[in-house]
């Protein structure tokens, strides 16, 4: 017994060495203060030594220990400007309802789209027909009319012939802006350099979109020189977000459904003002849709969040291309139509996306933890999954999840609530994955129309025409324009007018129409 006792008795003054040796070693870089913080000193340098990040781990290991938690303290980013690094502690489980799967509902079809118009082909009861869409999606004969609604081309609430009138009005919209572009001398090409390197990036992604598709194999419909077209138009209309690559494969989708050229632009514009800051410079909305994935993950899914901790992949970034052009290369071109139909419905529950990404993982966690030993395999085997998802059964099991969820949104945290739309956000709250938002697009019409003041592009004057480039227009498409505050002047009624005015007596001669 005295042996036993000894030997007890060295291993515990052992164990308190190492602590205290563990400790010093950490206190000379820092303090853990006993709750979920890593505080480092100040006037530290920002990143640790390898051996004291080892000592640093195996301690958190100990601290979890004694806090009784069920899973080891795991480290986040701190704040570039911080002098302190965070510690997290993955949340207390939360009892989750059974999965139960939602079973999709049959398209909307044409039939019943027609029901659902008043004598003046106004759509009566709007919500209950896109909620329909969201349990079904469209069928293809219908899906030129409804894409319209879907993507604020059309107004819902607007009669037949009001609706006719705003497609005039922005087709005349489309050829100005396209006309501005075209016009442009050999010199002013020279001296924008911006407008040349976005036109050079788009003829290269023109010629290699989709081109094992009928429409894109060659251009024998003018389908290449719709898109390119477009695409170069779009960098007009909205020249602070001008041109990214993945565009084309957006608008790639929309084409195959929407024939004309202007209405195509009209619903390409509209689906980029739901995701437009997917290709913003500033990338905090994709890394929300990140971090708001994980915390679902680790809600719904601990194994997979362990998994994910321990090959250092928290960072979701393995996902980048399903959220950054909305899952396109992950599904064929039939599928996705149904996909983007749910996702803009306008009925769809907030940042559903997320809930699609759970949906996948939830068939595809337990092979990856099998035959994945790093974020790069990781990467390999989600990329491999491109046009092998069955679309049903996620949209199936992803509405399920949100049943789960929404039976325990009380006990949620905060910023998951936030998130699906279960809770107002703070004020001054940074939150989650708040993008995308599937009834958000064109209720501002001044948004949606911008106006159009110091074109930097230009137009080159008639030989009859003044030098003046100025064009300044408030209002909407289609009515009295300003001349530079100065004058009132009427756009010609006609889909094929014959010019554009500019100024007091500069016009710019269209005759005949341009070719499409």
């Amino acid at each position: 017994m005295s042996v036993i006792h000894g030997v007890g008795t060295k291993l515990m003054s052992v164990f308190e060495g190492l602590r205290v040796s563990t400790d010093a070693a950490l206190n000379s870089v820092g303090v853990y203060d006993g709750t979920t913080s890593w505080r480092r000193s100040p006037n530290t340098e920002g990143f640790l030594d390898p051996d004291l990040i080892a000592q640093r781990t195996m301690t958190n290991q100990i601290y979890a220990d004694r806090l009784q938690l069920d899973e080891p303290l795991t480290s986040i980013a701190a704040p570039d400007d911080a002098e302190y690094q965070l510690i997290s502690c993955p949340p207390r489980p939360i009892c989750i309802p059974n999965l139960k799967p939602v079973p999709r509902r049959h398209p909307v079809t044409l039939a019943m789209w027609q029901r659902h118009l008043d004598r003046d082909g106004r759509v009566t009861v709007a919500e209950k027909l896109q909620t329909s869409i969201y349990n079904g999606g469209i069928e293809p004969d219908l899906r030129p009319i409804a894409w319209k609604y879907l993507f604020g081309y059309l107004k819902w609430d607007f009669t037949k012939e009001e609706n006719a009138k705003r497609v005039q009005a922005k087709h005349q919209h489309y050829h100005i802006m396209k006309t501005f572009w075209r016009s442009m001398s050999p010199k002013q090409v020279r001296n924008s350099c911006v407008f040349r390197g976005r036109k050079s990036i788009i003829e290269k992604d023109t010629y290699r979109t989709d081109r094992q598709t009928a429409l894109f194999r060659d251009n024998s419909s003018g389908a290449l020189t719709r898109l390119y077209n477009i695409l170069m138009t779009y960098t007009f209309y909205n020249p602070d977000l001008g041109y990214s690559q993945g565009m084309n494969d957006l608008l790639a989708v929309i084409m195959s459904v929407i024939d004309g050229e202007e209405d195509a632009f009209w619903c390409f514009a509209g689906l980029l003002d739901h995701i437009s800051g997917h290709f913003s410079d500033d990338s905090s909305v994709l890394s929300s849709q990140f971090v708001g994935l994980f915390k679902l993950i680790e809600i719904l899914m601990p194994r997979f969040a362990r998994f994910l901790r321990e090959k250092e992949a928290t960072s979701m970034s393995f996902c980048f291309r399903w959220f950054f052009i909305i899952f396109k290369r992950e599904f064929s071109y039939d599928d996705i139509k149904i996909l983007w139909e749910t996702l803009y419905s306008g009925v769809a529950p907030r940042n559903f996306q997320l809930l699609i990404a759970v949906a996948i993982f939830d068939s595809e966690a337990e092979t990856i933890i099998r035959s994945c030993s790093d974020i790069s395999q990781i990467l390999q085997h989600i990329n491999g999954l491109s046009e092998r998802i069955n679309l049903q059964n996620v949209l199936s099991r992803a509405q399920g999840i949100y049943n789960q969820l929404l039976e325990i949104k009380d006990h949620l945290p905060n910023e998951v609530a936030v998130c699906l739309g279960f809770a107002l956000p703070a004020v001054t709250s940074a939150g989650i994955a708040t993008s995308t938002s599937s009834d958000a697009c064109h209720d501002n019409e001044e948004d949606f129309l911008p106006a159009i003041e110091d074109c930097g592009f230009g137009l080159e004057p008639t030989a009859a025409s003044p030098s003046s480039s100025s064009f300044h227009s408030d209002l909407e498409v289609g009515e009295d324009i300003v001349i530079s505050g100065r004058h009132d002047l009427q756009l010609p009624p006609s889909d094929m007018y014959a010019g554009v005015y500019i100024d007091a007596g500069s016009f710019i001669n269209l005759s005949p129409p341009l070719s499409l």
